[in-house]
């Protein structure tokens, strides 16, 4: 990641940071507009709690983009979490979409071309190391025998 897009990010999720909760509730109701499904993995779940995962989740990458040698493997449980909670990978386009449209919308007129691309490329490492851990469970079955669904 260069260290532009580095520093737009953090820049801009100091603003998205200001609105806690209301970002994060901004994203969940997007997601469930773009993507309707996926709303039933989250009938069990406190929504105000997982509003605060979200945010915590975002700040704890955005915070150490500079070492991502440690958030890899973070995201990589965090990815085999997911696939036991039922996220596919094709839901990492829904989340994508719907996570920049509310940092798009918590931005307003001072989103740009740039701040955008910088957090495609962002988002694009976090879904790609969580779905390497989708990837390295289907190559340990694989391996052992197991059917692979």
């Amino acid at each position: 990641m260069e260290p532009q897009d580095k520093t737009l990010i953090r820049t801009s999720w100091a603003v998205v940071a200001q609105l806690g909760p209301l970002a994060a509730e901004l994203f969940y109701k997007r997601l469930f507009e773009v993507e309707p499904r996926l709303r039933t993995l989250f009938a069990e779940a406190d929504m105000v709690r997982q509003h605060g995962r979200l945010v915590d989740a975002l700040s704890y990458v955005i915070c150490r983009l500079d070492r991502l040698d440690e958030v890899v493997p973070v995201l990589q449980q965090l990815g085999r979490r997911h696939q036991g909670y039922g996220v596919g990978k094709t839901d990492y386009t829904a989340v994508g979409a719907a996570l920049l449209w509310t940092l798009q919308e918590a931005h307003g007129d001072s989103w740009t071309d740039p701040l955008s691309l910088a957090w495609q490329r962002a988002y694009r490492l976090v879904a790609d190391a969580m779905q390497s851990a989708d990837d390295q469970s289907a190559t340990a079955q694989h391996a052992s025998g197991a059917a692979v669904v």
